[in-house]
């Protein structure tokens, strides 16, 4: 009886899994199956250009895809972040260039913007107009930071603003081990 029960037991087992052969065959079925990436993304030169004509127009890039014939904004990202791998077409890394460029000329307008915003300034719209005026402005800082970002002048002084002194002294390694230790603990 328990002989039985055993080889039923096999017999599941043998069932179950399959054998080392059909394994082998299933292995090399996957390996030179070729894998589908999903459906393609529907870029075209024409839609590049529309992007990035209104981007250097300054429509912010969610208003753009807020259109029903423009990509999510996740996949323009996609598009941008990809560029650069092996298997994409060469149409994503000429959309990174023009991408670039449009973002840069934005700035531009950014800054065409400010001048229309301050134009029509009123005494009621002043507070808003401010708000609206400094926005742009950090934007279009961080758009094209050598033209619209902050000056940042460095000036690099001696002692009590005078020149920086420069003295070349030759010593052996011990006495630089010597004046090295002084100042550490303090006492040089």
């Amino acid at each position: 009886m328990a002989n039985k029960v055993a080889k039923k037991q096999a017999a599941k087992r043998s069932l179950s899994k399959p054998s080392a052969r059909k394994k082998a065959a299933i292995r090399k079925k996957a390996s030179t199956k070729k894998r589908g990436r999903g459906r393609p993304p529907s870029i075209n030169r024409s839609v590049i250009e529309e992007i990035c004509k209104r981007l250097a127009d300054g429509e912010s890039l969610r208003g753009i895809c807020a259109d029903a014939h423009i990509p999510d904004t996740s996949t323009i990202r996609r598009w941008l972040a990809h560029a650069d791998a092996k298997d994409m077409p060469p149409v994503y890394a000429e959309f990174r260039i023009q991408y670039a460029h449009a973002r840069e000329d934005q700035a531009d307008a950014l800054a065409d913007e400010i001048l229309d915003e301050a134009r029509v300034i009123t005494a009621e719209t002043a507070n808003a107009k401010r708000v609206l005026i400094d926005a742009l402005k950090w934007r279009a800082g961080k758009l094209k930071p050598k033209v619209y970002g902050p000056k940042v002048d460095h000036e690099i002084t001696g002692r009590g603003g005078g020149p920086i002194e420069t003295i070349t002294t030759t010593m052996s390694p011990e006495e630089a081990t010597r004046i090295y230790r002084e100042k550490m603990s303090g006492t040089g």
